[in-house]
């Protein structure tokens, strides 16, 4: 069931009153990068009255399989909207470890994905998050984790200052303007440090923060004030349920705020809006999920669709409009290379 917040009120009164202005011919006041006018709407088969207005809540999830783009199957990759592309760093597959860098362009047909360049190391299980300047490709590794960050740019790649511990299956995100990675595995323990990179590598990373609970397999994204980290896998126990919310700039402690209804491992997550959609995961039998949630940073949650089969262990990014899934593992544990497009459909709860 749908929480309401105070704030989710208030966000709802103030769409509600740009709705009226506009229903009275009176626009209301703009921001930047925003319209004058409501986007259109229409009711769902669901009931549920839904719109392109990405203003406005979640309330579903169009999903369509654009087939088998990756040249090879992958899992444990890492995916990042830079510059108007989806980057996709290390994974493994039928080949071993991968150290190509893809790039995903979407197109009127679907998309093309296309070499891009190189990692120094063939790698899986890596955070990766945007700067100005490249890609910060942070941890990672085969049999063993790394330290090592590096600074990619499709003209190359630079090894900057490294982690001071050896991690894998870490989040990588950009968050408030800053690159941070979180979570993952030393070798020996499960981390519960929140690292703040410097986004051009000079400086080392500083330990920022601490998780409430240190898991690896996480799923992170970005929103307004802090980190989302949906799931993830506890030692000794697990996948987990939590969700756990990372305050940025000050603004509090970490802290849990929801659970999933299921504890899942190898969820993938992105941005969209004021809100992460969290798609799939592992259980603790290893079977993948069908479910996409939404949430935000009180850890309100909402079931918004289903992904047409379960997958976990793949990478998520946003760019133009939709999300794109690419790779993870399928039903049977069956590695998968194919890419789904979902597109966001937004309106008022309850509508």
């Amino acid at each position: 069931m749908r929480r309401t917040s105070w704030r989710r009120l208030a966000v709802v009164l103030g769409v509600v009153g740009a709705l009226g202005l506009a229903a009275c011919g009176r626009s209301a006041p703009q921001g930047p990068g925003t319209s004058s006018s409501v986007a259109s709407s229409s009711r769902s088969s669901s009931g549920v009255s839904v719109s392109l207005n990405s203003k406005l809540p979640v309330q579903q999830v169009a999903v369509a399989d654009l087939g088998s783009l990756l040249p090879t199957p992958l899992e444990g990759l890492a995916a990042v909207a830079w510059q108007g592309k989806i980057y996709l760093f290390g994974g493994s597959g039928p080949a071993g470890f991968n150290a190509t860098v893809w790039s995903f362009t979407p197109t009127a047909s679907g998309g093309v994905i296309s070499r891009a360049g190189s990692l120094p190391v063939a790698l899986h299980d890596a955070g990766a998050a945007p700067t100005s300047t490249g890609v910060l490709v942070c941890g990672g590794g085969q049999s063993v984790g790394s330290s090592d960050v590096y600074l990619w740019t499709p003209s190359g790649t630079r090894t900057v200052a490294p982690l001071p511990i050896p991690l894998s299956d870490l989040e990588g995100v950009s968050a408030q303007g800053s690159p941070w990675c979180l979570g993952g595995w030393t070798g020996t323990e499960y981390s519960d440090a929140v690292w703040a990179l410097d986004p051009t590598g000079a400086a080392a990373p500083r330990l920022a923060l601490h998780l409430p609970e240190a898991v690896r397999y996480g799923a992170a994204a970005a929103l307004p004030g802090g980190i989302l980290l949906a799931g993830g896998d506890r030692v000794n126990r697990g996948p987990t349920s939590s969700v756990q919310w990372v305050p940025l700039a000050g603004a509090g402690k970490p802290a849990v705020v929801a659970a999933l209804p299921s504890a899942v491992d190898k969820a993938m997550a992105a941005t969209v809006g004021q809100q992460a959609l969290v798609l799939g995961g592992c259980t603790a039998s290893g079977t993948p999920e069908r479910d996409i949630w939404s949430l935000d940073a009180l850890g309100e949650e909402q079931a918004v669709g289903k992904l047409p089969a379960g997958r976990c262990y793949g990478a998520a990014a946003w760019l133009d409009g939709r999300v794109y899934v690419f790779g993870g593992l399928g039903p049977g544990g069956q590695a998968l290379a194919d890419v789904l497009e979902l597109r966001p459909l937004y309106g008022l709860p309850g509508a």
